[in-house]
């Protein structure tokens, strides 16, 4: 079974904060558990965005990855919530996660030595890769550029001293493009690329944490993946076909990883010290 995104529980905006000017327009706002940050259904990216959104951040903690609290949350018409010039939100279920203290990261290697969770390297890549997630470092050949700003790093949670990586927006998982039936390609799931792979974390892949990662995808199910995608709120549902498109995706590519990503991962390290 996938545990819920979070036991955190807002249930009513209280105020406005802000809008912030990125793809998904995430609105700032106090909710009756805190600050929280809010991307609407009618987001520039559309329904999809809030799928990949909760689909990847479930399947992020399900792999063990630090995530921020996140939660889908109903919102009506008051407050008033600003979404961009001349368009506010429009009510309906909404994805949020939970105002964390701490920054993104920027690149550099500053963060990278005081970490609390040093083996979630190897698993934010292994997560990248299994969800195709272009919005961190995606594969060169993709024509994405890397965003170093999709790792954050906080003390809030941390030992005195240390620092604890967090994996944050998963609206470009599954490729970031539209979500259909492309995803039960065969090219598709068996795409030979490493994702998330920053120069920074070259060097700091701990094959054991790599093996820990494929262990607990190869205990992956079917099942599982079906109850986590009905689970999606009826108002972003996908049509049946996308659905089933999207578990077989999910599933196979986990099988597919199992048996390839330590060599994979083993033979781009290879690489790089041929390189150096």
């Amino acid at each position: 079974m996938i545990p819920p995104v979070s036991d955190w529980r807002p249930t009513k905006i209280l105020r406005h904060i802000e809008t912030i000017s990125t793809s998904c327009n995430p609105i700032v706002v106090e909710t009756d558990a805190g600050i929280g940050y809010l991307k609407a259904i009618n987001n520039a990216q559309g329904v999809d965005a809030l799928v990949c959104e909760l689909l990847g951040t479930a399947l992020a903690r399900w792999l063990e990855l630090r995530t921020f609290d996140a939660a889908v949350i109903n919102i009506g018409t008051t407050p008033e919530l600003p979404l961009r010039p001349g368009m506010i939100a429009v009510p309906g279920p909404s994805f949020i996660t939970r105002e964390m203290v701490g920054a993104p990261w920027g690149g550099g290697r500053a963060y990278l030595g005081g970490l609390e969770n040093p083996d979630d390297i190897a698993r934010l890549v292994l997560f990248d890769t299994w969800l195709q997630n272009i919005d961190r470092f995606p594969p060169v050949e993709s024509g994405f550029q890397p965003n170093y700003d999709n790792v954050f790093f906080t003390r809030s949670v941390a030992k005195a001293g240390h620092y604890v990586l967090i994996a944050i927006d998963h609206t470009h998982c599954f490729g970031g493009s539209a979500l259909d039936l492309h995803l039960k390609d065969k090219a598709y799931i068996q795409d030979e690329s490493v994702y998330g792979l920053f120069p920074e974390f070259r060097n700091r892949i701990n094959m054991d944490a790599v093996a820990a990662g494929i262990a607990q995808m190869e205990r992956l199910t079917r099942a599982d993946v079906n109850e986590l995608i009905s689970s999606l709120p009826t108002e972003w549902s996908p049509a049946p076909s996308i659905k089933e498109a999207l578990a077989t995706f999910t599933i196979d590519r986990a099988q597919y990883l199992v048996s390839n990503f330590e060599a994979t991962i083993e033979s781009q390290m290879e690489l790089d010290l041929h390189e150096d």
